[in-house]
């Protein structure tokens, strides 16, 4: 057995695949319970609205899966404060971040001391859940988008003022 060659360049190889698959395979994944600095704002009491067609007690209610939202189309009373229950089904990091009156997002993303309400914690893990309490604008007929910053080409959703 000669010692003069050894197999450095294939354990690099070897070693730099590893590496890569770990980091993508961490990329999708965040642990249980775990959030930003900035997760515990945001979460007011108030009277919540239920959504059209729904039965559901309690609230405004959204689903997340990997990459879309089960309900893109809310409505809420204009002039209440409303309390919207979230859940990730999916394995991804997502959030929900709702523009403000006008329409418009202030920041690519949300955060709990920003302008646009952002749900608590602003980072839901995959099998988490969390809520957002936002105060909906006394416009009756008003459209107001909201959407997942992570995802936001794909996971977009309007609140609908009544």
């Amino acid at each position: 057995m000669r010692l003069d060659r050894l197999p450095v360049g294939e354990a690099l190889v070897g070693f730099l695949a590893v590496a890569l698959i770990a980091t993508f395979l961490l990329a999708h994944r965040e642990l249980p319970g775990s959030s930003t600095a900035d997760a515990g704002a945001n979460n007011s009491a108030g009277a919540s609205a239920t959504p059209a067609g729904s039965t559901a007690p309690g609230g405004l209610e959204i689903t997340m899966t990997d990459n879309k939202f089960d309900n893109t189309e809310l409505n809420a009373a204009a002039g209440a404060t409303v309390t919207i229950n979230i859940k990730n089904s999916g394995t991804s990091v997502h959030d929900v971040h709702v523009a403000a009156a006008n329409g418009q997002f202030s920041s690519d993303f949300c955060s709990a001391s920003g302008a646009d309400p952002c749900s608590n914690p602003n980072r839901v893990a995959g099998g988490s859940t969390a809520t957002l309490t936002l105060t909906v604008p006394n416009t009756p007929g008003a459209k107001i988008p909201y959407r997942c910053d992570f995802h936001s080409s794909e996971m977009n959703g309007t609140i609908t003022v009544k």
